[in-house]
């Protein structure tokens, strides 16, 4: 990397600053500036069956896969609703916070239920190509004995 890429970036940043954001008396003046308002909707009351669905969805032991804050958000992208990225617990609480139909629930749970069973596909892949190996491994330790493996 060349280092007068980093100095232009820097120096660009620099006057973004002083351009957008510092004001005359030398102070950054946020006031302008649109708050996030994230704090005050992800304290607002949810039904109570939304935390029951949050800790079955985000528990990997219960749903059987890892659902990233990407998968949620591809999730509420194909039910067409629009979620920042967040903590994964305010994320599902945000996207089921104002469910009011079953016919959106049940639209929301089979795009859940996609997005895990395609990472289980993929899992499935994986172990398909790498059991041989896995095999071949345990064969090896098996004929060299554990105790001359220690070493390599």
């Amino acid at each position: 990397m060349n280092p007068h890429d980093l100095d232009d970036l820097k120096a660009e940043f620099d006057k973004f600053v002083r351009e957008e954001c510092v004001t005359e008396d030398g102070s950054c003046d946020t006031q302008d500036q649109k708050p996030d308002q994230g704090d005050e909707v992800d304290n607002e009351p949810v039904p109570a069956f939304v935390d029951d669905i949050a800790d079955r969805l985000l528990a990997p032991s219960i749903s059987g896969v890892y659902l990233s804050r990407v998968d949620i958000k591809r999730a509420a992208e194909a039910i067409d609703e629009s979620l920042p990225i967040k903590e994964r617990s305010k994320m599902i609480k945000a996207l089921f916070r104002h469910t009011t139909t079953r016919e959106y629930l049940r639209t929301a749970f089979d795009e859940f239920n996609k997005h895990i069973n395609g990472r289980i596909l993929i899992y499935q892949d994986l172990l398909h190509i790498f059991l041989p190996w896995l095999i071949l491994t345990w064969q090896f330790v098996q004929s060299v004995g554990v105790q001359h493996l220690h070493k390599f």
